[in-house]
């Protein structure tokens, strides 16, 4: 197998605590340029912390600086997740997001982590080879379904070794809060202040972990669990969208106007057998076609938030009529194609920071196991998310994660916020990262969607009070 060959590597991957690592030399002066209506930089840092006086790389930042420069605390440092999210790219959606108190008293800094965008990107594929790669059928039924998946995944990890090899030790995520600790002084702040969506929680939970004594405020919404390997972090997430589907349908059979009317009315059931007929037989999708695996992955795009339900029924209906495109523009959207037909870096950068960050069986039939298991729990994602693991186990760096609690011991207060139906990232995840943290407070949003903060009212007071002043109510908070 190709993840049994040696790894790449220009060094041994970073993973020592911050306090065993040779201190890197101070970050140069950042030189901020006009770039539209923001500000852009570039801060050069080691690829290797281990050898700070090594291999350098740049990581993109941009900025919005404080409306009153008079009344400034300081930087706030974004991240939108992923991994492979690019803060640069997703700036103006956030600064769409936070409130203009905040954006009065902070200059809003956004940043693609090493691995992804404009910073050191790591890349695997050409395009139509990473469009096959998309939309191979991602659950498997028979041998022949099986192999095309292994086939596929050993190109793509073949790939990402022979055009980022250099890379692959060095973008997990230890040594991206790394890198966030030299932005934070480039931009001069004595402590961070942080807000991570997503994947950023990681982010901002390990900045804690390895810097707590630097830390002013994190605010960490739709957490993931820091305890879980990758098997449990996949189950996990199927059974999160299974759960979001089904207030979905739910909606759907209470909405006499939902566009999406199958035989015997909108069901898991007939959900299952319009994938089942993708599967047979991609369907037109204007001058493309709709494949098992952008029919999954554009699903569950429209998943994400409560007012894209609409749009989800629409293209389950136009599915149902032979037309493919507008499950395929969720699809485009999640993986990030661009009308040329190019994609950006985001799930190439994704993959190689899970890889790196979380545990992974390296035995095939673990995942055979896993989807079988799922089909029981969760047949509409659960199987496909089960052998979404398998490039992890070909993958050529082993990975750095250890699938254990983040402590965090002398940080201040860090307000995790967690969505109950939340489909991306379950709940139960916030609240197990809240309970790690010695000074965790957790906030409780009853709601559907991924992500609260900057969406809903009562979480954005909660959240801005506390980047603002520091403070949380007493007791339970609860949106």
């Amino acid at each position: 197998m190709l993840g049994d060959d040696p790894p790449p590597s220009t060094g041994a991957p970073t993973t020592a605590p911050a306090s065993t690592l040779p201190p890197p030399p101070p970050p140069a002066p950042l030189g901020w340029t006009r770039c539209g209506n923001l500000e852009c930089a570039t801060l050069e840092v080691p690829l290797d912390y281990a050898a700070p006086g090594g291999r350098k790389i740049g990581i993109a930042l941009n900025r919005r600086r404080a409306s009153q420069p008079d009344r400034r605390i300081g930087s706030l440092l974004v991240n939108p997740g992923g991994p492979g999210g690019s803060g640069i790219e997703n700036l103006p959606l956030i600064l769409g997001r936070l409130s203009s108190e905040v954006k009065a008293r902070f200059d809003v800094v956004g940043f693609d982590p090493r691995g992804v965008g404009q910073s050191a990107p790591v890349r695997c594929l050409p395009t139509a080879e990473l469009a096959a790669y998309f939309a191979i059928d991602p659950s498997p039924e028979d041998e022949a379904e099986k192999a095309a998946l292994i086939r596929e995944t050993e190109r793509f990890v073949a790939g990402c070794r022979q055009r980022s090899g250099d890379l692959l030790p060095h973008v997990g995520t230890p040594d991206a809060v790394r890198d966030m600790d030299q932005i934070r002084v480039a931009v001069g702040d004595e402590k961070l202040t942080f807000v991570g969506f997503s994947y950023g929680t990681s982010l901002g939970a390990t900045y804690a972990e390895l810097f707590p004594s630097r830390v002013r405020a994190l605010l960490l919404d739709a957490a993931v669990d820091p305890a879980l390997d990758t098997m449990a972090l996949n189950r996990a997430q199927g059974e999160s969208f299974e759960r979001a589907f089904d207030a979905f349908v739910a909606d759907c059979k209470a909405k006499p106007r939902c566009a999406w009317r199958p035989a015997g009315g909108p069901s898991k059931a007939a959900f299952l057998a319009l994938g089942a007929r993708v599967d047979a037989q991609p369907v037109p999708a204007g001058r493309r076609r709709l494949g098992p695996g952008e029919f999954l992955i554009g699903t569950a795009a429209f998943l994400y938030a409560r007012q894209t339900w609409t749009q989800l029924a629409q293209g389950l209906a136009e599915l149902e009529a032979g037309n493919g495109s507008l499950v395929l523009l969720g699809f485009d959207t999640l993986v990030e194609r661009k009308p040329d037909g190019t994609y950006s870096n985001s799930q190439e950068a994704n993959v190689s920071v899970n890889c790196l960050d979380n545990p992974a069986p390296r035995d095939i039939g673990a995942y055979e196991r896993a989807s079988a298991d799922a089909a029981r729990t969760a047949p509409a994602f659960g199987p496909s998310l089960a052998w979404f693991g398998l490039v992890c186990a070909l993958w050529p760096v082993p990975p750095t994660g250890k699938a254990e609690p983040l402590r965090a011991a002398g940080s201040p207060p860090i307000l995790v916020v967690g969505t109950t139906n939340d489909p991306a990232t379950p709940f139960a995840w916030s609240e197990a990262m809240a309970r790690q943290l010695p000074q965790g407070r957790l906030l409780r949003h009853e709601g559907e969607g991924h992500t609260a903060y900057g969406e809903n009212a009562c979480v954005s007071r909660i959240g801005d009070a506390y980047l603002l002043t520091l403070q949380l109510p007493q007791g339970e908070l609860r949106c």
